[in-house]
């Protein structure tokens, strides 16, 4: 170790205090920078992973309420498999503590979802959509309203037996639930719920898993004119991560925004004790200019002590900054 190095570490022992307060207000700034930075890569990477689940298939098609005839016929000349799904708002009516609840129902069919797996309990309880007069429900209300496994709830002109309750389905964020929670049953039962009328407010989608992914731009290209003056959505798994990305990207912007303005101010507040740490060494240094040490010499030294202080600053940072984004 040189004697610059030397007087910069007696430097530092001498007011640890200061100077630790200076190095972490410096590396809190730094990871927040790089923590968004390491955060939305691990974004896009999930979002690349995962798009087919997160979609729900490789091509969805969302139409305001019925889905056109034309699309209609079109669908059926498309390879791979479909389930259609119809979603409302509706009230669910629990007989049994004589409770109601506003729900988003939404009525599909066998083989729903196309990719991933439903959390549920007990596992077979999805299975049973499909044989029997039977609703699945979100877990948070099993926990509102104490209900249980063979409870009755009924959706409008329709009674069903509650077949088990689901933590998470493929596709959808686990926020989904948190106006309106959901419930799921067979779409054979919506018509006798008497809930889609002429006039209802409905959403009508439409899922495909198609043999080679590529066949899913090349429709969505096809349908997407006609569609769009119907009202209709089309969305592939492309097009699906190129809206994700932006908004993550806007997300990231304006975090990044926070995070550049944190950063400005707290080096401001470190330019300031620096500042305050010269005024203090001032004696110091006209006692090592009598020695005969230039002022060249000194710079050196306060440019020493200043780049050890960003390093060491960048590094624990850059090491916050990982481990915040990985627990996140």
């Amino acid at each position: 170790m040189g004697p610059g190095f030397r007087f910069v570490y007696r430097d530092f022992m001498a007011d640890r205090r200061s100077y630790a307060l200076i190095l972490a207000v410096m590396a809190i700034s730094v990871a927040a920078v790089a923590g968004l930075l390491i955060l939305k890569a691990a974004f896009t990477h999930a979002l690349d992973a995962r798009a087919r689940d997160l979609l729900g298939g490789d091509l969805v098609v969302t139409a305001r309420q019925a889905m056109p005839q034309g699309l209609r016929q079109a669908f059926r000349r498309v390879p791979g498999r479909r389930v259609h799904m119809v979603e409302t708002l509706t009230v669910a009516r629990f007989p049994a503590s004589g409770q109601v609840r506003t729900v988003l129902l939404r009525a599909v069919d066998a083989g729903f979802p196309l990719y991933g797996k439903v959390q549920v309990d007990p596992p077979r309880a999805w299975h049973r959509l499909t044989t029997a007069r039977s609703v699945v429900l979100e877990a948070t209300l099993k926990v509102q309203y104490h209900m249980k496994v063979g409870d009755e709830v009924r959706l409008g002109n329709t009674r069903f037996r509650i077949a088990g309750f689901f933590r998470r389905i493929p596709g959808e964020p686990e926020f989904t639930g948190l106006v309106a929670p959901r419930a799921y049953i067979d779409r054979r039962y919506l018509q006798s719920t008497g809930l889609i009328q002429r006039g209802s407010l409905y959403r009508t989608r439409v899922y495909f898993r198609l043999p080679d992914i590529s066949l899913a731009e090349r429709y969505r290209r096809a349908w997407q004119e006609n569609a769009r003056a119907e009202g209709v959505r089309v969305e592939s798994v492309r097009t699906y991560r190129k809206r994700m990305g932006r908004s993550i990207d806007r997300v990231m912007f304006f975090l990044s925004f926070l995070a550049v303005g944190a950063t400005l101010l707290g080096g401001i507040g470190v330019v300031a004790a620096l500042r305050v740490q010269v005024d203090r060494r001032r004696r110091t240094f006209a006692i090592l200019r009598c020695l005969g040490v230039g002022r060249r010499t000194i710079r050196r030294l306060l440019m020493i002590q200043v780049g050890a202080l960003a390093g060491v600053s960048a590094v624990l940072g850059c090491v916050v900054g990982w481990v915040l984004a990985r627990f996140m």
